[in-house]
């Protein structure tokens, strides 16, 4: 596995949000050998080589920057190939962890399953916030018409894969876990309801502040709420390169006394952060699937989020949350308005959420999928020895 994710190779004790050590030795329970390969910065204190459990192994990349993880993952994953025989290679996304991949499957004649996590190609939201990434958008897809098989998360995603000539028969759809026991059994909400008795209402952000995020939806939705109610809190948790802008947006829409950054905090403490609100919101222009909305779910409050990928395969309409229109911040903020008018509905529409979450979420069942997949793609290649010709690879 060729993973972006820092998370899995830190070590015991570090910071970091996620539950991805979690989920890799999970998988391990179902595999001879899980080998990962992940980006990290060049830090030998907080990241290190590492093994998970009896049969799972974390190398860190420490690496420069992303791009150059492409050929330190290529390099790592070289050496594990020479010395192991090696099944099937998977990547968790199809850019810079996917070309390093489809290296490997080329120079050791391996099967590649490459994970759409985001949806990102050919979505004009995740265009247009960088040139480059028109870029990237052709080197995604030259990725994946060249994978074996590709992992997505969400319908839309699939949707979308299939739009760009890939046959259905080669995209399995299995989301991300999520420990939701963590959440809905969280403890230490009432300790942050205490810290923000002067407000009625707490709305709930967490995530990477961050221009896809699109948290200035939120803060112009804040600022039609804050009219009718104005003991209503909008607690932001989360860090990012888009702080400082939105801090002077919250002050120039006059909403900075109902507006808190709480900053980044640990993933420990999050679920107490889920129990302190009552309405959570996403109001992201593009995700993959977004994990925040299962958690939240998972936490039992009622969840609005933007028309994105993944928001229509948790969320049904009315029954377990909301979904209102990208970009729509009055859309927005008559859900929002509507919740807080309505506590009753507001607690059943959480309830309902929770029941879902808890129905639909387990990780034995999740990591049994992972390798369904993969032994599903190495029938394909066994069964198939034109499939390379008929992919044009």
């Amino acid at each position: 596995m060729i993973s972006c994710d820092p998370s899995a190779a830190v070590v015991e004790g570090g910071r970091h949000i996620g539950n991805l050590q979690q989920r890799l030795v999970e998988y391990g329970r179902h595999l001879d050998y899980l080998y990962c390969v992940t980006y990290t910065p060049k830090d030998r204190a907080l990241y290190k080589r590492q093994k998970l459990s009896d049969n799972v192994e974390v190398f860190p990349s420490l690496s420069r920057n992303i791009v150059f993880f492409t050929w330190d993952a290529y390099r790592i994953a070289s050496e594990i190939c020479r010395h192991d025989d090696i099944d099937v290679i998977t990547t968790q996304d199809p850019i810079f962890c996917g070309i390093a991949g489809l290296a490997l499957k080329y120079r050791y004649r391996k099967p590649l399953l490459v994970q759409v996590h985001g949806d990102s190609l050919d979505n004009k939201y995740w265009l247009r916030e960088r040139r480059v990434r028109y870029l990237l958008n052709v080197v995604g897809k030259f990725v994946l018409r060249r994978a074996d098989g590709i992992r997505v998360v969400s319908e839309r995603v699939k949707k979308r894969i299939m739009d760009m000539g890939i046959a259905e028969e080669r995209i399995f759809k299995l989301p991300i876990y999520i420990d939701v026991k963590k959440f809905s059994d969280a403890r230490g909400g009432e300790e942050i309801r205490r810290r923000f008795s002067h407000y009625d209402n707490i709305v709930l952000f967490v995530g990477r502040l961050a221009k896809e995020k699109n948290i200035p939806n939120l803060l112009k939705a804040a600022a039609i709420v804050i009219k009718k109610f104005p003991r209503t809190l909008f607690l932001i948790v989360g860090d990012g390169p888009e702080r400082e802008k939105l801090e002077r947006l919250a002050k120039e829409l006059q909403i900075e006394n109902n507006v808190v950054f709480e900053g980044l905090i640990e993933h420990d403490r999050l679920p107490a952060y889920y129990k302190a609100c009552d309405v959570f919101v996403l109001p992201s222009d593009h995700e993959g699937r977004a994990m925040v909305l299962v958690e939240a779910m998972a936490a039992g409050r009622a969840v609005i989020s933007t028309e994105v990928s993944g928001a229509d395969d948790v969320i049904q309409e009315g029954k377990t949350g909301f979904i209102v229109p990208v970009g729509n911040h009055k859309a927005l903020a008559d859900k929002l308005r509507y919740l807080i008018e309505n506590p009753s509905l507001r607690i059943e529409v959480g309830r309902k959420a929770q029941e879902f979450a808890l129905e639909t979420q387990d990780i034995k069942s999740n990591a049994m999928l992972q390798r369904k997949i993969y032994e599903t793609l190495l029938e394909i290649i066994e069964n198939d020895p034109l499939a390379d010709n008929r992919r044009g690879c």
